[in-house]
């Protein structure tokens, strides 16, 4: 095999990946909040009473989690400007898209956690004069946060890794800085082992810290 491995080619061009590298945990963590409370609102709207408002909530929800997250990123970037006749940046797109998309599966996520919950608890809390948002506080979150979690950790990870499909549509992030670099030095291997390494780092390190979180919770349940 007559490659010849040189990784310190990276050194000049490490300040600008670790910038956009920064860039990139900034676009994953506006969707990561945004996914949540979108996400909390439709899991908690999934387990109404009326049965408008749950069909409603399963459409979308269907409707993202059953179409590939590319389609929808590109059908949100290129279509919305010829149908309303405004143009929106790659970075807005990609972060409506991966929000909307992200929410999809949160809502699914918080609404086992909710349902959880013994429904005898919310009852009870509501004749005790407690309001909806009150009986969500104190009541339904505090116990589902065990159930949900490990799995809601994953969806972070996942969000974290589908920002790398914002270099599709143009945005200068840490993947699509990276395809650039690599067009003019073709050193791919090494560049995308960077890459790969990048994301792996966040990763490990968003699941370590789940993991501890997952801890504290089952021994704060102990006591």
């Amino acid at each position: 095999m007559g490659y010849v491995f040189h990784f310190g080619m990276i050194g000049p061009y490490l300040k600008v990946l670790l910038s956009a590298g920064l860039f990139t945990l900034e676009l994953g963590a506006i969707c990561i909040i945004a996914a949540t409370i979108l996400g909390l609102i439709i899991g908690a709207l999934h387990t109404a009473r009326n049965a408008t408002i749950r069909t409603v909530c399963r459409s979308y929800v269907e409707t993202f989690r059953l179409t590939p997250f590319l389609v929808q990123m590109l059908w949100v970037y290129f279509g919305f400007p010829m149908v309303l006749g405004i143009m929106i940046t790659p970075a807005i797109a990609g972060v409506v898209t991966l929000s909307l998309n992200g929410a999809a599966y949160a809502s699914e996520i918080f609404r086992a956690g909710i349902q959880s919950v013994p429904r005898t608890q919310i009852f009870a809390s509501l004749s005790l004069g407690m309001t909806i948002p009150q009986t969500m506080g104190r009541i339904v979150i505090p116990q589902g946060v065990r159930i949900v979690l490990p799995s809601y950790v994953n969806l972070i990870i996942e969000i974290l890794k589908d920002t790398s499909m914002f270099s599709i549509i143009g945005v200068s992030e840490i993947t699509g800085l990276t395809k650039l670099i690599v067009s003019e030095t073709f050193r791919a291997f090494e560049l995308y082992t960077f890459l790969a390494v990048f994301y792996l780092c966040f990763t490990l390190c968003l699941g370590r810290i789940g993991r501890l979180l997952e801890t504290r919770v089952f021994h704060a349940d102990k006591i």
